[in-house]
């Protein structure tokens, strides 16, 4: 594959990742209730803390739950998984920054399986660990 077709590839995987984070954030800390649109509806996978929720229901219930967050991206890094996963165009996105929730703040890193569903991308996995 030519040096120019890779740059191109990874322009479009760079801008489809800020976006897709720059909404994943913001409606996890301001729009709960639109976040859940954001996960696929083929039994996706989130992890918070190392606690599983599997399913688009424990999921919903886990958002729904958890308390009021303020989170702040210093780290945004994507790239196109080049292997048959069986998914449509999937994303590597990783994010680190920091989070306020209540009065307190912590950094916190994340990794999501982005895959392209109806034209969209959204989260198959995601992994959210608040550092301590």
């Amino acid at each position: 594959m030519a040096n120019e077709k890779y740059i191109a590839i990874d322009e479009k995987v760079c801008e489809t990742a800020t976006n897709f984070s720059r909404l994943f954030f913001h409606s996890f800390d301001a729009k709960r209730g639109a976040l859940i649109q954001m996960f696929t509806l083929d039994n996706p996978t989130f992890v918070f803390n190392g606690l599983p929720y599997q399913g688009y229901d424990n999921i919903k219930q886990f958002l729904h739950d958890h308390p009021v967050t303020d989170h702040f991206i210093n780290v945004l890094d994507g790239h196109q998984v080049d292997f048959d996963m069986g998914y449509t165009e999937p994303i590597h996105m990783v994010c680190n920054g920091r989070v306020r929730s209540g009065k307190c703040i912590k950094p916190f890193t994340s990794t999501f399986l982005l895959i392209k569903e109806d034209g969209l991308h959204r989260a198959k996995a995601v992994q959210m660990r608040y550092l301590y």
